[in-house]
């Protein structure tokens, strides 16, 4: 593992399946991964139902300010149907 904070982190796709099971109860199937040059990034699907979310991992040091900017920003245009 690499020891700088900042450094892209590294996780399988099959991590991803378990990550986003165990830390956000979400059953999915399928894990791709999406392109990304300071974090990585899945493509997450149930093939079942057809449902698709994103996994964001982003490095160790990253501001959680900025990480929590963002996902107030995912929430707002997710509530204007984008």
């Amino acid at each position: 593992m690499d020891s700088n904070p900042h450094a892209r982190p590294q996780i399988a796709p099959e991590e991803a399946l378990r990550f986003a099971a165990e830390r956000f109860g979400v059953l999915v199937t399928r894990a791709e991964a999406l392109p990304s040059d300071r974090d990585q990034r899945f493509l997450l699907r149930d093939e079942k139902t057809g449902q698709k979310y994103v996994l964001e991992v982003a490095p160790a040091g990253e501001d959680p300010e900025s990480l929590d900017f963002q996902n107030r920003m995912l929430e707002h245009l997710a509530k204007g149907g984008f």
